[in-house]
């Protein structure tokens, strides 16, 4: 998964890709005035559009030379560029561009020449970059879109690795924000400083956290085989296997290895760990938390926590009846912001329903049973419990007789 760059960051060699350039040159195109690009790029799209000429008609070509100007204008000894037009399959008009400059270049400076850019470092060689513009060699099934190949002013290097030693490589791809197996990626070598460069991204996470986080908590709640545990595998799929850390062993050594991923899945809990400890790994504040070897800081940003028990049930488990005044459940319920139940429905589907835990514990109070209510939903093909669906239940609940009301165990 490809990253933005921090906008102070400096290199001196970056990719680009820029969307809908057909649109960007075209001055009376309103495409940028849809809601989804924000007020600052179509202010940028406005500078952009009074260096043009207005009673030019620009070709491909000119289009592409613009681009490179706009790089290069007053810095034609230390800077060079080359570029391409495409149009993509999908129909969208592009350019890649390599952008280059002698001395170190913010990304910054990028942003503001050139609305709606994405910036990258340059990964590959010289000869790859240029294949990859002019859609040559392994590049070369997609040479239907080029309709304008390469050109460039001045020399490009790209990523000439040989010349520089792996650690410079990979401090550079450090600050630029990739993760440890992003990084190993890029070079067999580079799994030689494993410890080291997990060791500096975490120790760089941890400088950069928030002093409070805002912190997203999901209680997945459910009986055996009902695909809890199985979320973990979705969320990888969605954020990268880079940025889960799964926590299933309970003991000090269960965080041993957590390198500052974003997202805590705690698999198949059954409070096996105090509840003083529980309660750190759900606060907003990254502090730290014991290890076996050193602690670690809660760095995460999303807690996914798996179990066949309710919150109460796992509470009562944790805190004795004599200690409850002084470490009430309400500490452990506003950490919580969804509870997801989870059912396996008669043709082995597996299905959610996602309270609010507000919605939660208004028909925990109200002695509703959650289970029955969540399967009744679910067979209805409802995922999400809304507020006008929690009203209608509401009502239900009033007209029905109070010898009749369902008890649920969690109380």
């Amino acid at each position: 998964m490809s990253k933005e760059l921090s906008s102070q960051y400096k290199a001196s060699s970056f990719c680009c890709t820029l969307n809908n350039i057909d649109k960007l040159f075209n001055i009376t195109d309103t495409t940028f005035d849809d809601a989804r690009y924000s007020d600052e790029t179509r202010k940028q799209v406005d500078e952009f559009r009074n260096n043009l000429d207005p009673n030019k008609n620009y070709s491909p070509e000119e289009m592409v030379e613009h681009l490179i100007y706009l790089w290069v204008d007053g810095k034609e000894e230390t800077r060079s560029a080359a570029a391409n037009y495409e149009i993509g399959d999908n129909g969208n008009h592009h350019s890649h561009l390599i952008l280059e400059a002698k001395n170190q270049t913010r990304f910054s400076a990028i942003k503001k020449l050139y609305p709606t850019i994405h910036v990258e470092l340059t990964r590959g060689t010289r000869e790859q970059v240029i294949a990859y513009l002019n859609k040559t060699g392994k590049h070369e099934e997609k040479a239907h879109t080029t309709v304008v190949p390469m050109m460039n002013h001045g020399i490009i290097e790209a990523n000439q690795q040989g010349k520089r030693k792996d650690l410079e490589v990979i401090q550079e791809l450090l600050e630029a924000g990739l993760s440890p197996e992003e990084i190993m990626r890029q070079n067999l070598s580079y799994r030689k400083f494993s410890k080291m460069i997990k060791e500096h991204y975490y120790q760089m996470q941890v400088a950069n956290a928030p002093l409070v986080k805002n912190i997203s908590v999901y209680w997945h709640l459910g009986g055996s085989g009902t695909g809890k545990s199985y979320m973990q595998v979705r969320l990888k799929e969605e954020f990268g296997i880079e940025n889960v850390y799964v926590l299933s062993d309970y003991g000090t050594g269960g965080l041993d290895n957590h390198t500052g991923e974003s997202i805590l899945f705690m698999d198949e809990f059954k409070g096996d760990i105090d509840y003083q400890t529980f309660l750190k790994l759900l606060d907003v504040y990254p502090n730290q938390v014991h290890a076996r070897y050193s602690n670690v800081y809660a760095l995460w940003d999303t807690v996914h926590i798996s179990s066949i028990f309710t919150p109460y049930q796992i509470y009562k488990m944790l805190v004795a009846p004599d200690k409850q005044k002084y470490d009430p459940i309400t500490q452990l319920n506003r950490r919580i912001h969804y509870i997801v139940y989870h059912v396996k429905i008669d043709d082995n589907q597996y299905k959610e329903l996602t309270f609010e835990m507000r919605q939660y514990l208004e028909l925990i109070e109200q002695k509703q049973s959650i289970e029955e209510i969540a399967e009744e939903l679910i067979s209805k093909g409802i995922d999400t419990a809304t507020e006008d669906i929690l009203s209608d239940i509401k009502k239900v609940i009033a007209d029905s007789p109070s010898d009749q009301t369902k008890k649920n165990s969690d109380n």
